[in-house]
């Protein structure tokens, strides 16, 4: 993983979790992955996949 906040290999992952929501609109259609990643930086954090726009986003940094 590489980014402004954390850095380095993925050396434990739990996940995924899956939410969806707004299916009855294309316009406000979502569907999420959620990840915890520990990276060999010793940050831990949430990621998140949208399925929709295919992007990875980091949600929060746990401390």
């Amino acid at each position: 993983m590489r980014s402004a906040l954390a850095h380095g290999a993925v050396v434990h992952a739990a996940g995924p979790w899956r939410t969806t929501g707004g299916w009855w609109s294309p316009e406000t259609r979502w569907a999420y992955d959620h990840f915890d990643v520990l990276t060999s930086d010793g940050i831990l954090s949430r990621l998140r996949f949208d399925h929709v726009r295919r992007a990875w986003h980091i949600d929060a940094i746990y401390d």
